[in-house]
């Protein structure tokens, strides 16, 4: 652009065009937007960074691998069928630690799995930071939330992971944090995933036996690592109750669990109420519920006295008992239903919270109604000869309501064929049957948590024998991964 002639004064020696005015003009408006910019990154880098509690200085667990069993320390992880068993003993940071170092290749899987979600659904490099960053904010404090024991079991974890090729996506400590919130976020979407699970419970005159005899199909469609590699871990905290959590390797928390003293917990997805930001991750008020619940009243206490993030439904029965309860909650209220013999839970309310819009969303635009409808039936049919391969089919069930046919992966099914996890339990003896992949289709294996939770039980010397329940006829039809509708 051809500079305008300018007059010179006497005392100038330089003529400045309104050219050049602009330019420097514009020099300095683009050193001050990158200083705000660099400002405002370690602004938020600090705002949002979470500080790993001070860790006792211990040395990394050496491995020891031997016919098929991995340890470290007290703790152990092998194969048990197709489903991987790990076995923690001791502290807080010394679970973690050895946690980390016996599934850090499965721990890698599952995060290289979600980063790769994420860039899927999130192609675009800047929308992606941005929703990535605005949860970093929202739920910046979560570490503040979670009580000394359970940051310093992540810690562990997250220095036994050792190496990490993902920091450059989030420091070890901090990622480990927000997977442990991740299904209170997810929760929190309209439209999530996590709004398909059903559970049941039956007991005394509704059983075959008078055992306490439970079911769930947790259908968090997380993706096939979270199917393949699920884990039954079997917990003997120092000055805890032993409890076994069926999930997948890296969490530390609950969705699904019995503890050794017969009390079992479970949960569903729910909405109602407004997400806060600031409470406690779902998974570890579970945990801490397992760890200390000796009753069903034991665990509404606890979970009562808990701060949470989203709404849901807890199912708890007591396996030396014949009732059971239903927590519902949101952010803001706390109701309990209680029952005998016979529990049925989807994805709706059934005390006051039932008022709720948001409640009411959810009845009518997913599958919860439907769902109830044939879990209701399927109770009902079975009174009083509910047993653990009974539960099993109720499970698996494709049918819709009144035995309608239904094509295979209908949301309207028990069985959509995305279970993350598909787990039977006699709590009265103490023992888990859970579903290797895919989804519900696989075998049944026995967990029996008398023996693998008895004191001074030093884990398996080598790879266990497997005692399961057949694996569903449609796994041989090649039809099981057909997608749902």
């Amino acid at each position: 652009m051809p500079r305008k002639p300018c007059d010179f004064d006497a005392l100038d020696r330089w003529c400045v065009s309104p050219y050049d005015r602009g330019v420097r003009r514009a020099g300095k408006v683009a050193l001050v937007a990158l200083a705000i910019a660099i400002v405002g990154r370690v602004w938020y880098s600090r705002a949002t960074e979470m500080e790993p509690p001070r860790a006792p200085a211990v040395h990394l667990p050496r491995i020891e691998r031997s016919s098929g069993v991995a340890r470290a320390g007290q703790s152990y992880l092998t194969r048990r069928g197709r489903i991987w068993e790990l076995g923690l003993r001791g502290d807080s940071y010394a679970m973690g630690l050895a946690h980390a170092r016996l599934a850090r290749r499965i721990m890698l899987r599952s995060d290289a799995f979600m980063i790769r979600l994420l860039r899927q659904h999130l192609p675009n490099a800047w929308l992606r930071g941005a929703i990535v960053a605005g949860v970093r904010w929202q739920h910046r404090r979560a570490d503040r939330a979670i009580p000394l024991q359970r940051r310093l079991e992540i810690a562990g974890q997250a220095r036994g992971l050792g190496r990490d090729p993902y920091a450059w996506f989030l420091p070890a400590f901090e990622r480990m944090v927000r997977y442990h919130s991740a299904y209170d976020v997810a929760l929190s979407f309209e439209g999530s995933p996590i709004i398909g699970c059903s559970a049941f419970a039956a007991s005394g005159r509704a059983t075959s036996d008078g055992h306490t005899i439970l079911g769930r199909n947790f259908d968090a469609e997380l993706g096939e690592p979270f199917d393949e590699d699920k884990s039954v871990t079997l917990y003997r905290t120092e000055g805890a109750i032993p409890f076994a959590s069926v999930a997948w390797p890296g969490l530390t928390g609950a969705v699904t669990g019995l503890n050794l003293e017969g009390v079992w917990v479970s949960v569903n997805g729910a909405r109602g109420g407004e997400p806060s930001g600031d409470g406690e991750p779902l998974v570890l008020i579970l945990r801490e519920i397992l760890e200390r619940a000796r009753t069903i009243d034991d665990a509404i206490r606890i979970a009562r006295a808990r701060r949470t993030m989203i709404s849901h439904i807890v199912l708890l029965a007591d396996g030396d008992d014949d009732r059971m309860a239903i927590i519902e909650r949101t952010p803001q209220r706390f109701e309990v239903r209680r029952e005998r013999e016979l529990a049925a839970v989807t994805n709706h309310f059934g005390t006051s919270l039932r008022r709720d819009p948001k409640d009411a969303a959810v009845r009518a635009k997913t599958s919860t109604l439907a769902r109830r409808e044939r879990l209701d039936e399927l109770l009902e049919r079975s009174r009083g000869r509910i047993d653990v391969p009974t539960a099993v089919s109720i499970l698996r069930d494709r049918s819709g309501a009144g035995g309608a046919a239904l094509p295979l992966g209908d949301r309207r099914a028990l069985d959509a064929l995305i279970a993350t996890h598909s787990v039977v339990a006699d709590a009265t003896a103490r023992v888990l049957w859970v579903a290797e992949a895919p989804h519900t289709l696989g075998r049944f294996v026995r967990f029996d948590l008398r023996e693998l939770l008895a004191d001074g039980y030093p884990g398996p010397a080598r790879a266990p024998v497997v005692l399961a329940l057949p694996a569903d006829p449609l796994v041989a039809t090649g039809r099981s991964r057909q997608p749902g509708r």
